[in-house]
């Protein structure tokens, strides 16, 4: 009974150290946007980032890159680290705002509060450019490669339309000069009665 004891006392312990470890590993692997507009932002990133990596095959051996993909997933990881950052400082701002409407003004507490909320929305500023200037560049890279491949089937098909037309004027005869034409006969025609009249 004490040896079973002794048993069951560390396996208990070792689970919970155990679940200690996967928590600290869970936090540092994983992000959670718990804000619309930083789960837009990201998945706008994402989604630009999956139209770079499908247009690649034909733009990698030009730009000297085998496979953007571990690049454009460092730079989604960052961005995440970003929007966590500013929703961290967007809750914060929020529960000074509410606890800002209950405070008697011109108080101590109240000018504290006031400058927290300056600061935060100063903060929240600079994260909103970061966001938007890194959103850019995902979007800007996803354009250009889509340009890219838009340009290069339009002129593929143009290639093979002039091919076509090259056919079309070879196996075509050209009309042949001064042959009659009834048609130009009978307006002649009625053109001069016409004009008589």
């Amino acid at each position: 009974l004490p040896l079973a004891l002794a048993t069951v006392v560390t396996l208990a312990l070792g689970y919970r150290r155990r679940r200690g470890v996967v928590t600290e590993a869970w936090r540092h692997r994983h992000r959670v946007l718990r804000h619309a507009d930083d789960t837009r932002a990201f998945t706008t990133a994402r989604q630009a980032a999956g139209r770079v990596v499908e247009a690649w095959p034909r733009i990698g051996a030009m730009v000297g890159v085998a496979d953007p993909g571990t690049v454009l997933a460092r730079s989604l990881w960052t961005l995440s680290e970003v929007l966590v950052s500013r929703g961290a400082l967007r809750d914060q701002r929020d529960e000074l705002e509410q606890i800002r409407t209950d405070l008697p003004t011109d108080t101590e507490v109240s000018r504290e509060v006031d400058d927290r909320v300056a600061q935060l929305d100063t903060a929240l500023a600079a994260f909103d450019t970061q966001v938007h200037a890194r959103l850019a560049t995902f979007t800007d890279l996803s354009e250009r490669c889509q340009r890219y491949l838009r340009e290069e089937r339009a002129i593929t098909r143009a290639r093979e339309a002039v091919l076509r037309a090259d056919q079309a004027l070879g196996d075509t005869p050209a009309p042949a000069d001064g042959a009659p034409d009834p048609g130009h006969d009978l307006a002649d025609r009625t053109a001069a009665v016409l004009d008589a009249y």
